[in-house]
């Protein structure tokens, strides 16, 4: 049965969905049905706190049946095994930040509540780290859900306070953040503090469902090659459906450098006359195997193309010093 909809007779069967996400949304659903049938503050929407509680009930469901613990126990006993998508996750009960973005986006599409993917790419002590979590929009607003570490509400007064996005990075202190109580965040808090500190990032490169412009800093050392370790390795537009959702690299360096940019292929197009890399306003063809270019200090990555669905991927950047 279609687990959209206004019908509660919908999530009366859970069992019958032919997969285990579809399954969890079902009884997501229910969950969410049954609270904002019965929720206190009847000046809001019922329509509205499905959808709120719908996101909360799914963000739960899916940490305690993608652990996290038993994804780092496959990682280091039985790499075989580890999952590649959400069913497998479900059977294997294991997953990190993109499995469980991954099925969260999965329950929401089922039960009919618009979320977004949200990426961030950050440095920790000089080291590269890149996280994923989501913005899902109810009560007029996108509201944002750290589905691995947990949720962003103040710590005081009641009721269905969520923050976009915008308004916690606006206000990094003026919030507290609550992370969700499980082994896998009592180990981070150990390890390296608040698991959600990332938000408070002033360099904190962020692509809101694929749109967004993450930087590069050239690599030091003696081979000075980027590998894309915690960044996107693409430029282009990577959202089906959606033009213009698009992913754009920024190269920063402290100098002139000749880039030698090894091109892996191209994803969810053929090349077409028009389609082009564009850097700082220059024009390439996207069908090379490699791409030599000049920067000094910056370099601007994008793509032109009037395919639906089309970027380039990179496997990696050379960079030779010049005079």
């Amino acid at each position: 049965m279609d687990l959209r909809g206004t019908d509660p007779a919908r999530f009366a069967d859970c069992g019958s969905q032919p997969t285990g996400i579809l399954r969890m949304a079902c009884r997501v659903g229910s969950a969410a049905h049954a609270i904002s049938t019965v929720y206190p503050d009847k000046d809001l929407d019922p329509g509205e706190l499905f959808k709120a509680f719908a996101a909360v009930e799914g963000a739960n469901a899916v940490r305690a049946a993608l652990s996290t613990g038993r994804y780092s126990y496959l990682l280091a006993r039985a790499k075989s095994r580890l999952p590649t998508n959400s069913e497998t996750c479900l059977e294997e009960g294991a997953g990190i930040c993109g499995n469980h973005v991954e099925a969260f986006l999965a329950i929401m599409e089922a039960l009919g509540v618009k979320a977004r993917p949200v990426q961030f790419f950050y440095s920790t002590e000089g080291m590269r780290e890149s996280h994923i979590a989501v913005e899902v929009f109810f009560l007029g607003g996108w509201r944002f859900i750290d589905v691995t570490w947990g949720f962003a509400v103040p710590r005081e007064g009641g009721g269905i306070q969520f923050k976009s996005l915008e308004e916690i990075r606006a206000n990094p202190d003026g919030e507290g953040l609550e992370n969700a109580f499980d082994a896998w965040s009592l180990f981070a808090r150990a390890n390296r503090g608040d698991p959600l500190a990332y938000l408070r990032r002033p360099e904190l490169d962020v692509l809101v469902d694929g749109k967004g412009l993450v930087t590069v800093s050239v690599p030091d050392g003696p081979e000075m090659i980027e590998r894309f370790e915690h960044l996107p390795n693409y430029v282009g537009d990577i959202v089906p459906e959606r033009k213009n959702r698009l992913t754009s690299l920024r190269f920063v360096a402290q100098g002139k450098y000749r880039v030698s940019l090894q091109v892996s292929g191209q994803a969810g197009c053929r090349p077409q006359e028009g389609d082009r890399l564009l850097v700082n306003g220059r024009e390439f063809s996207i069908a090379g195997p490699a791409i030599i270019f000049d920067m000094d200090r910056e370099a601007m990555l994008s793509m032109r193309s009037s395919q639906q669905l089309c970027y380039m991927v990179f496997s990696e950047a050379r960079f030779a010093a010049l005079p």
